[in-house]
């Protein structure tokens, strides 16, 4: 769970309320995935061992094995102007689609010394679009991750307060969490509430 993830109810029984035939569970992004990310890692759950996982990390080892400017994504960094324009032209012709932007995880591209925000995902999706791990998708319920995200896109445009007394709290025991902007006293009293979950 990422330390952004805000828990608003028991997650044990609702991850056993699921079909989990493949021993693992993520919220999906449908379709050609948001933003490229065929799902989200802010909750991820599975079986001690499981081949995804364990493949995913020797993968994401491997990629990290090399020096990478990771900043080459942010046009005020001090990364060479020539990878900033190479990052931005094919981060966005790469992002409309889970199976595009899983070629940030294969060469060449996996060569190049940058890599985009995202990566982690799109290493992930390239696992589970390849024949080995595509039956970890089939053999779990696809929980849009809109339920995830949800509380956040509220908080985002009304606040805090609001996003914690939103039905949308219902749909999901876990949320993503806007951590980098301050919170109000009064948005800090209303997170109390989940303090014993």
């Amino acid at each position: 769970m990422d330390a952004s993830t805000l828990v608003t109810a028991p997650i044990a029984d609702w991850l056993n309320s699921m079909k989990i035939d493949e021993g693992c569970f993520f919220f999906q992004n449908p379709g050609k995935g948001e933003g490229g990310r065929l799902f989200e890692t802010g909750f991820l759950a599975s079986r001690p061992n499981h081949p995804f996982f364990s493949d995913w990390l020797e993968a994401l080892g491997a990629l990290f094995q090399r020096e990478r400017v990771h900043r080459a994504r942010s046009p005020s960094s001090d990364a060479p102007h020539f990878f900033k324009l190479l990052f931005g032209f094919l981060n966005k012709h790469l992002r409309r689609s889970a199976s595009l932007s899983a070629l940030w995880a294969l060469p060449p591209l996996s060569w190049l010394p940058f890599y985009p925000f995202f990566v982690v995902h799109y290493v992930g999706s390239m696992l589970l679009l390849r024949t080995t791990h595509s039956n970890v998708l089939l053999g779990m319920d696809q929980v849009n991750a809109k339920h995830y995200l949800a509380i956040r896109a509220i908080s985002n445009k009304s606040g805090w307060v609001e996003a914690l007394n939103s039905p949308s709290l219902r749909n999901s025991p876990v949320h993503d969490v806007e951590f980098r902007r301050p919170f109000t006293p009064s948005e800090l009293r209303a997170f109390k509430k989940f303090a014993e979950i």
